[in-house]
């Protein structure tokens, strides 16, 4: 039903209560009850109404978790992308953190970006009017927007055994219930087997309190000859750490890490990456967003989108380059 046509009395109506409890309802006053709040808002959601704002712009929410958002690519990379997206559809985007997720009802948002893996879909389930699209993570009942994971480690795995590396270790968050570090995890475990690597998980290092002990405990006890960085964020202490033990890049250890836009090509030497598309993710983000926007389901909508890959100077020819990865899986 249009916004237009409906107004607090209306709304005091379908909800059996005045309209001075629906203006209290709307404003969060202290006074007003769960109970009645909950009537309230199912009957504004149920007439489509719209409060005055002071613009026409459609609205949406991109739901973000602030503490992790200081010095981290990943996440202020695809912020920055949403928003341009955002402004070329005339959209106006509202930041919302995780510990105010209350304003999506009571400021009407019916679609919400969730970029991070913060969001659960218990939290998702509390805001039934709202539509959640998530980008690198997948909730059930949900549409989602997911890199390649698989295509990514894939190509950066053949890459270097084409380069004739054949002791190839991989560097993680500590996140294990991340969708992108269980694939990336996976995808890697599975290759090192077909390619006769049986023991991949003593050379996969979780990056966590102590991350440049971690990394390097990996290196002293496996002696990798190249090392695979699976996430934007983990170059330094990854770099640190094989400075501390006097190696080199590449000549010692070659290095794919994944593209930081504020660091990789500035890294002694530039590093070979693979590069998410954030543009692309944003950009079918927004689209998702601006269906639901517009009174369409898009629950049942899954994208995945290829990374690509950039060749820098952090990878080394070793004396052997017969490859020993499946080419089955990558761009």
């Amino acid at each position: 039903m249009s916004g237009r046509k409906y107004n607090i009395a209306a709304i005091a109506k379908l909800a059996g209560v005045s309209p001075a409890t629906v203006s209290r309802a709307l404003n969060n006053h202290p006074y007003v009850t769960k109970e009645v709040h909950d009537k309230v808002f199912d009957a504004v959601h149920r007439l489509g109404y719209q409060p005055r704002m002071p613009s026409d712009k459609k609205r949406l929410a991109i739901i973000i978790d602030s503490r992790n958002m200081i010095l981290n690519s990943y996440a202020n990379t695809m912020l920055f992308h949403l928003s341009r997206f955002c402004d070329r559809r005339d959209i106006r985007a509202e930041i919302v953190g995780y510990s105010n997720l209350e304003l999506l009802e009571e400021n009407f948002l019916k679609a919400a970006i969730v970029f991070q893996n913060f969001l659960t879909e218990q939290d998702a389930r509390q805001f039934p009017h709202t539509q959640f699209i998530c980008i690198n993570k997948r909730i059930p009942g949900y549409a989602s927007v997911c890199s390649e994971e698989e295509q990514g480690i894939a190509t950066a795995m053949r890459y270097l055994a084409e380069r004739g590396h054949r002791r190839i270790a991989l560097v993680l968050p500590n996140a294990g219930d991340s969708r992108s570090v269980l694939l990336r995890r996976a995808a890697f475990c599975r290759l090192s087997a077909e390619a006769g690597i049986p023991d991949a998980e003593s050379l996969i290092a979780c990056i966590n309190q102590n991350p440049v002990e971690a990394v390097a405990r990996v290196i002293r006890a496996q002696k990798p000859d190249a090392l695979l960085i699976g996430g934007e964020d983990m170059l330094f202490p990854t770099n640190f750490a094989v400075e501390m033990l006097g190696l080199s890049v590449p000549d010692d250890l070659s290095v794919i890490s994944y593209e930081n836009s504020y660091a990789s090509a500035y890294m002694v030497p530039p590093h070979t990456t693979i590069a998410q598309d954030f543009a692309r993710l944003a950009e079918f983000a927004v689209n998702l967003a601006l269906d639901a926007l517009d009174g369409h389901s898009v629950s049942d909508r899954h994208i995945e989108v290829p990374n690509s890959f950039i060749e820098r100077d952090s990878v080394k020819m070793r004396m052997n380059s017969k490859s020993t990865y499946s080419r089955s899986n990558g761009a």
